[in-house]
């Protein structure tokens, strides 16, 4: 999924579990480490390039996202943010009129112990939500919940 604007352009992949071997404890009622899901994010702006990855989503969360983006395209709620369980990853989007707006940001390590927010925010039509819509969709069918 790939947001932008003038200043900056955020892509973002999943890339695998973060545990790729890993079989469900079928012990336990849900199995953190088997869903863990590791994100790859490049971000650019003028005067900042980097490029990042973590395991910082959770299969289930993705699922989430993506009822949650259905439900803003239908019209049937006007905005929604993630709450995933770690806070290094965030996505929001609204709709503002017969547009929707996203935002996703993401904390990453720039320097030993120091971190730094990086954030993009792009308009778009409907259109263009329903694409980012499949992309996620297309992430919950590739690494479903274990």
């Amino acid at each position: 999924m790939k947001i932008q604007d003038d200043r900056c352009s955020m892509d973002i992949r999943v890339v695998g579990y973060q545990f790729p071997d890993r079989v469900s404890d079928k012990r336990e009622a849900t199995d953190y480490d088997a869903n863990w899901l590791t994100v790859s994010v490049r971000y650019m702006e003028p005067d900042f390039t980097a490029e990042f990855q973590d395991p910082c989503v959770l299969t289930w969360e993705v699922q989430e996202a993506a009822e949650a983006l259905n439900r803003l395209i239908d019209g049937k709620i006007q905005d929604f943010r993630t709450d995933f369980l770690e806070p290094f990853l965030r996505m929001e989007a609204e709709k503002v009129e017969d547009e929707f707006w996203m935002r996703v940001c993401f904390v990453c390590e720039v320097d030993k112990g120091e971190r730094k927010e990086i954030t993009a925010v792009q308009r778009m039509d409907r259109e263009r939500l329903a694409e980012i819509l499949d992309e996620v969709k297309g992430v919950v069918q590739r690494f479903p919940k274990r």
